[in-house]
C-alpha cells in the first residue's frame, strides 16, 4: 500500500508542543492515536512496529509523545491519567482539523498508563471515538488510583469489636488460626510446586516455606496494625468504573473480612503489574494508598510502618490466596495465573532485596 509518511509534527498546547509521526496510507479508513506508557514513546520499535501492521491494514496512525521531555522526567506526570487523558484529547482536536484526517473515524491504542488515559479520554468525549485498545495496559488506571484509599478509609476501625459482630462478615484469621494451619500452607506450596515447577521455582518455595515457621512472629505484628474491611478479592476480575467520572466500583464482597488495607492494595498490584517491577512506580502506588488513606480516615500513618503493613500482607497473600488459587489451577485453568505469580514472586523479592538483612531476619525468625 502507498504510504506518505510525515514526521516530527507538532500538536500545540497551553504552553506546550507535543511531537509525533503521523503515518498516512493512500486511503485511510480510520486513524489510530497511540497513547504510549512510562518509558515509552513516538521512537519504540515495538509501537512503531505496530504501526506499521495497522498502516498496512489501511488505517492511519499518530505516534505521539503525551508529555514533553522535560515532563518524562517527573515520576508525578508519568503516572498523572488526568493530564495523559488531557494531552490525548487535545491530538484528538488536532486530528479533526487536519485537512487529511479530518473526516477520519479514530480510535485509541492504549499501552501501560496510556491503557488508563485512552479509557478516560474515551469516557470523556464518547462521541469522538470509535474503539480503544489496550496492549499490556493498565486500565484500572482510568479510574482514579487514589480511589482505593477512601474505600479502606471509611471503614479504617479504632474498636474492631464491632465490625467482628456483623453477621455478613467472613471468617476473620487470627495468628493462632494461620499457625495452626502451617501444615495446610506448606503442603499447598509443595503442592504447587510439583505441578508448576514453572510458576513456584525452587527459590520461590525456599522462599516461601521460611515464611511459614516465622508465622507467629510477623502474623503478630500484622494483627497488631491498624486493620479495616478489605474485599479479599480485590482484582479487575471483581472491579469496575462507573460511567459518571469513571469512580472505582469493587463487587462481589462475598469473601470480605478484617484484615490490613494493604492486603487489598498487594493483590491488586499483584493482578494489574507485571513481573518487572518498576520500584519508583510501586513506591508511587504504596505512598498514595497511604496518603489517601489517611485523608479518608483522619489518621496519621507512619510510611515505614505502612511499608512493614505491605511486606506482611504480601506474605500472607503469598501463602495463602495464591496458593489456594494454584490448587484450583490444577482441575481449572486461570488464564491469569502465570501472570500474577510471577509479579507475586518479584514484589516478594523486592520487599527481601530493599529491607534491612536484620529487619527480614527477624520477620522471619522462627
Amino acid at each position: 500500500m502507498r504510504m506518505e509518511r510525515i514526521s516530527q509534527i507538532t500538536i500545540p498546547g497551553d504552553g506546550i508542543a507535543l511531537d509525533g509521526i503521523l503515518g498516512l496510507p493512500e486511503q485511510p479508513k480510520g486513524v489510530i492515536a497511540f497513547a504510549h506508557g512510562s518509558g515509552s514513546g513516538r521512537f519504540s520499535p515495538r509501537n512503531q512496529f505496530v504501526a506499521r501492521v495497522l498502516e498496512t491494514g489501511g488505517f492511519a496512525t499518530l505516534l505521539l509523545d503525551l508529555l514533553t521531555p522535560d515532563e518524562a522526567d517527573d515520576r508525578s506526570k508519568v503516572f498523572d491519567i488526568d493530564l495523559l487523558a488531557d494531552r490525548l484529547l487535545l491530538a484528538q482536536g488536532w486530528l479533526l482539523s487536519h485537512a487529511r484526517t479530518k473526516n477520519l473515524r479514530a480510535g485509541y491504542f492504549g499501552a501501560s498508563t496510556g491503557a488508563g488515559a485512552a479509557l478516560q479520554a474515551a469516557a470523556r468525549e464518547p462521541d469522538a471515538v470509535g474503539a480503544v485498545v489496550s496492549r499490556g495496559g493498565r486500565p484500572d488506571l482510568a479510574g482514579h488510583a487514589d480511589d482505593v484509599g477512601p474505600l479502606h478509609g471509611a471503614v479504617l476501625v479504632r474498636d474492631e469489636a464491632e465490625l467482628l459482630q456483623k453477621p455478613w462478615l467472613g471468617p476473620v484469621q487470627t495468628t493462632e488460626s494461620m499457625v495452626e494451619m502451617s501444615e495446610l500452607w506448606d503442603a499447598l506450596m509443595v503442592h504447587g510446586a510439583n505441578e508448576f515447577p514453572e510458576l513456584v521455582t525452587e527459590p520461590q518455595l525456599e522462599l516461601l516455606r521460611t515464611l511459614v515457621p516465622s508465622m507467629p512472629q510477623w502474623w503478630k505484628r500484622m494483627e497488631q496494625m491498624p486493620r479495616t474491611l478489605i474485599h479479599n478479592d480485590f482484582n479487575p476480575r471483581n472491579l469496575g468504573l462507573r460511567r459518571e467520572g469513571l469512580r472505582l466500583c469493587a463487587y462481589d464482597w462475598e469473601l470480605s473480612t478484617l484484615h490490613l488495607p494493604q492486603h487489598d492494595l498487594a493483590e491488586l498490584l499483584c493482578f494489574v503489574l507485571n513481573e518487572n517491577i518498576d520500584q519508583r512506580a510501586l513506591d508511587h502506588y504504596l505512598d498514595l494508598h497511604r496518603r489517601t488513606l489517611m485523608e479518608s480516615s483522619g489518621r496519621d500513618i507512619d510510611a515505614g510502618c505502612w511499608r512493614a503493613g505491605y511486606r506482611y500482607a504480601l506474605r500472607d497473600l503469598c501463602i495463602n490466596r495464591l496458593m489456594l488459587y494454584l490448587m484450583g489451577h490444577t482441575v481449572r485453568r486461570y488464564s491469569f495465573m502465570e501472570r500474577v505469580l510471577h509479579t507475586a514472586r518479584a514484589l516478594l523479592f523486592n520487599e527481601m532485596e530493599r529491607t534491612s538483612r536484620r529487619q527480614w531476619a527477624e520477620d522471619t525468625a522462627a
